[in-house]
Order: C-alpha cells, then sequence, then structure tokens
C-alpha cells in the first residue's frame, strides 16, 4: 500500500504552497494522459487489450469512471487536433467539464476564437457558450438543413444537446425532443459510433437457449429430432 502522510503539521503557509504544487503536478500529469490515451485511440491498441472501443478500455482496463471517461477521450481526441489545448489545461485556463462542451463545436476556422472565450470559464458559463454558438429551436422535434420538420408525432425522447454524459444537465434549456431514430443518429455523433453499438449490444437481453422436450415413449434422439420429423398422414 502505498504511504500517504497526513500534513496536520505542516504551517498554513507550507500547505497551501504544497496544495498548489499538487494542482500543478496533478495538471502535468493529466497533460501526459491525455497525449498518451491521445496516441493509444489513433492506434487502436484497445483492440489487442479485446476491447470494442477507447471507452470500453479506459472503463474496463483502466478502471476510470464512466463520466471521467467521457471527458478524458474527448479532451485527448480535440487536444490531437489543436495542442494549444494543451497549454490552456497546464495553466488551468480550460478544464475537462468545459473542454468537453466545447469539443464537437471546434474547427480549424474557429478554435482560437472559441477557446479564448472559453477561457476561465465556468462550466454553466460554457454551456451557454455552445448555446450562442449552435443554438437550437426550444423543444421541437430535429429539422433538418433545409429547414423541414421531422414528422414523427409520437414515441419522442428527450435529447440533451449538451450531452449528460459529457457534463449536460436536466435544464428545459438544455433538452428538446426527437424521435427514436433522429436521437439516435445524434448520440453516434456525440459519443460515436462505436461507442453507441458497444451499449446497444450490452443492453440487448442474453439469448435464451430451449432445452428440447421430452415425449412419452421417445428417447433422446427422437425429442431432439421431433422439431423436423414429418406428420405421417394415415
Amino acid at each position: 500500500m502505498r504511504t500517504i502522510t497526513v500534513p496536520e503539521f505542516l504551517t498554513d503557509q507550507e500547505l497551501v504552497a504544497t496544495v498548489q504544487q499538487l494542482v500543478d503536478n496533478d495538471r502535468s500529469n493529466l497533460i501526459g494522459l491525455l497525449v498518451h490515451l491521445g496516441e493509444l485511440d489513433e492506434r487502436k491498441l484497445y483492440l489487442e487489450a479485446a476491447k470494442p472501443s477507447m471507452f470500453a478500455y479506459c472503463v474496463e482496463v483502466l478502471r476510470m469512471s464512466e463520466g471521467t471517461t467521457f471527458k478524458r477521450i474527448a479532451a485527448a481526441r480535440v487536444a490531437r487536433r489543436f495542442p494549444i489545448i494543451l497549454e490552456m489545461i497546464a495553466t488551468g485556463e480550460m478544464h475537462l467539464s468545459g473542454l468537453s462542451l466545447l469539443a464537437k463545436h471546434l474547427t480549424e476556422a474557429n478554435h482560437l476564437d472559441v477557446l479564448a472565450r472559453g477561457r476561465n470559464k465556468s462550466k454553466r458559463e460554457i454551456e451557454k457558450l455552445t448555446a450562442q454558438l449552435c443554438p437550437q429551436p426550444d423543444t421541437a422535434p430535429f429539422t433538418n438543413k433545409q429547414g423541414t420538420r421531422c414528422t414523427a408525432a409520437c414515441g419522442l425522447e428527450f435529447h440533451h444537446e449538451v450531452p449528460f454524459g459529457l457534463g449536460g444537465e436536466h435544464r428545459v434549456e438544455n433538452i428538446r425532443l426527437l424521435c427514436k431514430p433522429h436521437n439516435l443518429a445524434q448520440a453516434r455523433q456525440d459519443y460515436g459510433a462505436e461507442e453507441i453499438e458497444q451499449r446497444i449490444r450490452e443492453s440487448r437481453p442474453p439469448e435464451r437457449t430451449v432445452d428440447p422436450i421430452a415425449f412419452p415413449g421417445e428417447g433422446a434422439t427422437a425429442s431432439r429430432s421431433r422439431g423436423s420429423r414429418q406428420r405421417l398422414i394415415p
């Protein structure tokens, strides 16, 4: 077991300095982790561990929590595209909760401006920023780019505009109604197709096997083949 020193004998100044050093170390370690996770993801090494997705690898092999995994994978992937993000994490100007919300809105053309607007912002402030970046109709069903509204009128599902798994909240301004197919399509975009397909597979009930029925006077071989036996007509 690791030995943990209880800091009760530190002076106030020493305690403050130690906590600051631990925070700095934590950020440094986080940056290293994101860089390596991104490379592992790019090489798809989770397949060699017999895992179907990066998410499954992080949760089942690295023992990360699901919420932490979503945020770190999102951060690792977007940081490979825009390395300036690593500098912002190192200085504390950007946290993973906020970055996971901004990730899908970042492009080559806008990332510097969007990241600057998200600098030193709280999660709630970044939620407002993402709403400005991608305004949505209140709670009406999904429309396409031409403005044609989905015709589904029943079986609608609640959709979190900022995904719940990435820190989105159950607030009216973050929720709209989508039909099941559109909700599933949006989930694949938010979380990745591999992750959603894996969750669908895990949610399916296991296949049931039915033992053959033995009928009076029949042996085991006869009972196994009864389903294929032709009916004799006298």
